[in-house]
């Protein structure tokens, strides 16, 4: 669960509040329930929204605009969403909601409210949050250090374990062993591919092989792990 940072401007009187966003998945009519929530917090909204495909960056004013575009892929994962309201040069509120993939140390997704008001940005965080919550994927949980820690983890055990256990040689260990590495390897080195922490989910045509990638990934770990323990409890 992310954790709300907030910082205050004194010259320009201005708040920030941040949040880190699990990772989620929405359909496109989700999707228009969260530009509208957070469209609703301002009098007199001005609304942007980019999606990324590829190299192409596309700009949008609304959701309807975007269901009248014909090329898009199934799935959308680089998302930017802006909505703002001006009064003066020196007074404004804005709340974005972004996702972005570049390279898996720097993926993230986020909620910035910037406001005159504290209780605002506050309010304005918390809408987009329970949205979000409501669509988080499986996944979120160990996309990040866990998952880290285990793909480190089994490259140290796999370059120490030889050396300090001879038996860790035997085929009937060492095989379901590589399996496992080669699954979490394919987990870290793709997780932005198979576990995006930003689904907008444009259509049903994706693959079931393809949507469900990750989950078969860590299906075949899990078998291998298991596989693992059967041969040492045989071993011993």
């Amino acid at each position: 669960m992310g954790t709300a940072l907030g910082t205050i401007d004194e010259m320009k009187r201005t708040i920030e509040r941040t949040r880190q966003l699990p990772a989620f998945e929405l359909t496109l009519a989700d999707f228009e329930t969260l530009v509208t929530r957070v469209s609703k917090q301002f009098e007199q909204p001005d609304v942007s929204i980019r999606v990324e495909v590829g190299t192409e960056s596309l700009q949008f004013e609304s959701v309807n605009e975007m269901r009248s575009y014909s090329d898009f892929p199934t799935k959308l994962t680089r998302l930017h969403i802006h909505v703002s309201e001006h009064w003066s040069k020196s007074a404004s509120r804005s709340v974005m909601v972004r996702a972005a993939a570049h390279g898996s140390f720097f993926s993230y997704a986020q909620v910035d409210a910037r406001g005159d008001d504290e209780g605002w940005c506050a309010g304005a965080v918390e809408v987009v949050y329970e949205v979000i919550r409501n669509h988080t994927r499986w996944y979120s949980g160990i996309r990040g250090w866990p998952l880290t820690v285990s793909f480190w983890g089994f490259i140290a055990a796999t370059w120490a374990l030889p050396a300090a256990w001879p038996d860790a040689r035997d085929p009937a260990i060492q095989i379901p062993w590589i399996a496992l590495l080669v699954a979490v390897m394919v987990l870290y080195l793709l997780r932005d591919r198979l576990m995006p922490f930003a689904s907008l989910r444009i259509s049903e045509r994706e693959p079931w092989l393809k949507r469900n990638a990750a989950a078969i990934t860590i299906g075949l770990a899990v078998l291998a792990l298991i596989v693992n323990i059967i041969g040492l409890f045989l071993k011993s």
